[in-house]
């Protein structure tokens, strides 16, 4: 299997949830309690379709399990 990118930030809008984090995977963004990377990742800084630059921690993964909210990432 191809290994498929997945791009996390924080979730400023966040409120009084406990969803801290945007997940994006192939440009649809779902939200997350808790994540655990079992990959090799790194920063980025990606400019949006809009034209706003966001930082992303960036990863290529074989494998996503969502438990509930929280998402494990191999």
């Amino acid at each position: 299997m191809d290994n498929r990118k997945i791009q996390i930030r924080f979730n400023t809008e966040h409120g009084n949830s406990d969803l801290l984090w945007r997940v994006i995977i192939e440009n649809h963004e779902y939200l997350a309690q808790s994540i655990q990377l079992e990959v090799p990742s790194h920063t980025t800084t990606d400019i949006l379709p809009d034209g706003r630059i966001k930082h992303h921690i960036t990863a290529l993964y074989n494998e996503l399990i969502w438990n509930d909210r929280n998402l494990l990432v191999k």
